[in-house]
């Protein structure tokens, strides 16, 4: 199995994975670097990609984010919110309260992982 995940600023769409499936398989069959028979699979990351690197943090920022907590926070492990703002000291997210609605500023070593949430 060859996997290939593929992105773009706008997102990704079926017609996407399938020209960049047809161009990949061309050039590699032209190649040939891999001696035995493969399955080449391309699809995008997902609705509720992960986010690694600051770049990821910055294109989703206004969007609804899932962090899991490296330590407790308040007794949670994992927040939910909308991502505002990304500093050199973390992200700012904005939590639902009970009463009202909170800014979070999570530094980057609390965060273990963050995933955006799917919206419709």
């Amino acid at each position: 199995m060859v996997r290939v995940f593929i992105d773009k600023p706008n997102g990704v769409n079926v017609s996407d994975c399938e020209q960049v499936h047809v161009s990949l398989s061309h050039a590699l069959d032209v190649q040939d670097p891999i001696p035995h028979g493969y399955t080449l699979e391309v699809s995008s990351p997902g609705l509720d990609r992960p986010l690694k690197r600051r770049e990821d943090y910055a294109r989703s920022i206004g969007k609804l984010v899932s962090v899991k907590l490296a330590h407790q926070i308040d007794g949670q492990w994992r927040m939910c919110g909308r991502l505002r703002d990304l500093t050199d000291v973390g992200v700012m997210l904005e939590v639902s309260g009970p009463k009202q609605d909170e800014m979070r500023l999570l530094a980057w070593d609390a965060i273990s992982q963050t995933r955006l949430e799917v919206e419709f």
